[in-house]
């Protein structure tokens, strides 16, 4: 019955969304419908990602008075899969978008919680507990009509295929998802630790199909070819050249590792200006680095989270069978979640709306928190429990509009993800330690 009251519940917030997107849509404030130009522009074989003067406007990059401050934020292919959606009109083309992203969204919670308590049922209070933790992130994203869900939805599908040791399938869909939003290239940690040749080939067909295939078969394989190479220049020469860092990046919003850094360690501006909020641009850091200090901090920072999350793959990583049958979470799930963590911290901007990958960690833990007993059980309710204070410092309604800015100004959603990243490397099982034997070696 419980269960029932749980789907009921779940159609009840799908079609409250719907009508939100629906109004938004109305009123123009979808992404998809700010995306349209540039996606009529893509279809036709355009260059939608040199900074340009053409007056396109997107929901990230958007200069004040309305001209492009930089290009398309994600590779063709995903520009590609949203033109049919634009292609249904502004409210059409909103609703069935977002219709599809709920649909992903029920996948991913659906493959979260059946890994994490398998071979058992999620009990409906702990379902309810990972719908809550991510239903503000997930809600964000439907209503602002962004892609995050359908990365999401890829990786949950990857994240199954590994789990059934369909490994080439895994690797096709971790493609997908880097294909759709680069940060998720970090998942090909995966095949790695595993040694995994399947896994491997499946991720390298994918990215040929994705990539190059489908866009060339729509635009013309020269066409594809420059339009993926104007992306990856957009994305990655502005860091590696050390560039100074633009509001996009220092801006409040944005709860990656370097941006906190910034708004912590240099003079740049945290909160913009607004009317009725803030008379005036604020900044928050407690020194002032110059832009070559900053990027080699963070270069380190980062290398150091890169580097502790792959050494807390071996579990994963041994293959060990038990391991992902166990009844607290399981490796498989436990390296997902990890890895997705990892992401939200290294990648340049992570808007809230980034975060719905949270599903993953969060899943894990609580089925700790439901399963375990003693001290782990403890720390993995304080972390669940820590998270979700932070993250609730950020609504207006705790805080007021000036205190959820300062919340998020000094990395709320960021400290956060830390706080689940660590617990989900730390309350590893006795069995999982580092250099354990795994059950085949005894």
């Amino acid at each position: 019955m419980q269960r029932y009251g749980f789907v009921a519940l779940g159609l009840v917030l799908a079609i409250l969304t719907l009508v939100r997107v629906a109004d938004k849509a109305q009123r123009g404030k979808q992404a998809l419908i700010k995306w349209t130009p540039q996606l009529e522009q893509l279809v036709e074989g355009r260059d939608v990602y040199e900074r340009s003067d053409s007056g396109l406007v997107r929901t990230e990059g958007a200069a004040k008075d309305g001209t492009s401050a930089e290009g398309f934020p994600t590779p063709p292919i995903s520009g590609l899969l949203l033109a049919p959606f634009a292609q249904l009109g502004p409210v059409p083309g909103s609703l069935a978008f977002a219709a599809l992203k709920i649909v992903l969204a029920s996948f991913a919670l659906t493959v979260a919680l059946a890994i994490a308590f398998e071979p058992g049922r999620a009990p409906t209070v702990a379902a309810l507990l990972v719908l809550a933790g991510v239903l503000r992130v997930w809600s964000s994203d439907l209503a602002h009509g962004n892609t995050n869900l359908l990365v999401l939805g890829a990786i949950a599908a990857a994240l199954l295929a590994w789990h059934r040791r369909m490994e080439a399938l895994g690797g096709l869909w971790i493609a997908l998802a880097a294909a759709l939003k680069v940060t998720p290239l970090l998942l090909l940690a995966l095949p790695l630790a595993r040694r995994s040749r399947a896994g491997l080939i499946g991720f390298g067909a994918g990215c040929v199909f994705f990539l190059v295939a489908v866009p060339g078969a729509m635009l013309g394989p020269t066409t594809a070819l420059e339009l993926l190479g104007a992306w990856g220049r957009q994305m990655f020469l502005p860091y590696l050249e050390g560039r100074e860092l633009t509001l996009l990046v220092t801006e409040h919003t944005n709860q990656s590792l370097l941006g906190v850094l910034a708004r912590w360690f240099t003079d740049a501006t945290a909160i913009e200006a607004r009317p009725d909020v803030w008379a005036k641009d604020l900044g928050i850091g407690v020194a002032h680095l110059s832009a070559d200090a900053l990027h080699w901090l963070h270069r380190v920072l980062a290398l150091g989270v890169l580097g502790i999350s792959v050494l807390a793959l071996r579990p994963f990583a041994r293959g060990d069978e038990s391991a992902d049958r166990d009844a607290d979470g399981g490796a498989t799930l436990r390296a997902f979640a990890i890895l997705c963590l990892a992401m939200l911290l290294l990648s340049e901007r992570s808007w809230k709306q980034h975060y719905v990958v949270l599903v993953f960690p969060l899943a894990h833990l609580v089925s700790i928190a439901w399963l375990a007993v003693g001290a782990r059980r403890a720390w993995a309710v304080a972390a669940l429990a820590t998270s979700a204070l932070l993250h609730g410092l950020t609504g207006s309604g705790t805080l007021g509009d000036r205190g959820s800015d300062l919340a998020e100004a000094y990395g709320a959603w960021f400290l956060g993800a830390v706080v689940l990243w660590v617990a989900c490397i730390a309350l590893q099982r006795p069995s999982e330690s580092v250099g354990a034997p795994s059950p085949g070696s005894r």
